[in-house]
């Protein structure tokens, strides 16, 4: 199966091999609200929303959750007992 992929007025070219010559699919859009909620959700405590809203909006969510995750214990998606965002 050869892929195109369009990249002006008429013109197409291959997928680049840097990535892998498919396709791939980006994480839908949350809001800064629904950041929070999904983190709650996971289990972790969240006890000033304001602060925790306001660093989310200087920081990356994934560059957080990613970076501290030697810091924050999880078991699969969900954060252990009492892990606190502050």
């Amino acid at each position: 199966m050869s892929a195109e992929i369009s990249t002006g007025i008429g013109a197409k070219e291959k997928p680049s091999p840097l990535l892998g010559g498919g396709f791939f699919l980006l994480k839908e859009f949350k809001t800064i609200d629904e950041q929070i909620q999904l983190l709650r959700e996971r289990g972790l405590v969240i006890d000033d929303t304001e602060r925790a809203k306001a660093y989310l909006l200087t920081q990356n969510y994934y560059n957080i959750i990613n970076g501290y995750a030697n810091y924050f214990p999880r078991n699969g998606d969900q954060y252990t007992a009492s892990t606190n965002f502050d």
